[in-house]
């Protein structure tokens, strides 16, 4: 990994997308790690893999989450949405504290391949909803995923451009 950071350094990177999934299983260097994108001048965003909401109610690991991404020493967190129940969530405010007690500056929605996480409209609602009760979410805009979910780029685009703070392209090619 310290080669992979000098490399994005010496390529005028200034930002590195750590996701959990490629650490090692009962991985704990987080700190270590976090200190060594510092000093290679990256700013860490950490992906989490894990969604925001899980059956309607906030998914248990995001405080273990939150908690990973601080020790890592993150400027902004993601995570997938996940089965979004409303802005009449009796969660919403645990959830507000949680993210608002967080260290991490920037916590974003990602839109993947589920038709629960990657549709429009929850994610427009859950976004409009967290503006309306005064924590915004951000997004990031995975290119390839609408897709998996049959929804036009360009839409989504459209709707949901004044939440995005990160672009992932991917070239994705349809065949039969």
């Amino acid at each position: 990994q310290h080669a992979r950071l000098q490399q994005l350094q010496h390529g005028g990177a200034n930002a590195v997308e750590l996701r959990r999934t490629s650490l090692p299983a009962g991985f704990r260097g987080l700190e270590e790690l976090g200190h060594a994108c510092k000093a290679h001048n990256q700013h860490i965003i950490y992906n989490t893999e894990d969604t925001l909401w899980d059956s309607g109610y906030i998914s248990a690991s995001l405080t273990s989450r939150l908690t990973e991404a601080a020790a890592l020493g993150a400027s902004a967190v993601k995570f997938s949405l996940g089965y979004y129940p409303g802005i009449k969530a009796a969660c919403w405010p645990q959830m507000i504290a949680s993210l608002r007690g967080s260290k991490v500056d920037l916590v974003m929605i990602e839109n993947d391949k589920s038709l629960v996480g990657g549709s429009l409209r929850p994610l427009t609602t859950c976004l409009e909803d967290a503006e309306t009760l005064g924590y915004p979410l951000r997004m990031a805009f995975d290119s390839a995923n609408w897709r998996w979910c049959g929804v036009n780029q360009m839409l989504a685009a459209k709707r949901l451009g004044r939440f995005v703070r990160q672009i992932d392209c991917r070239d994705v090619r349809q065949s039969n």
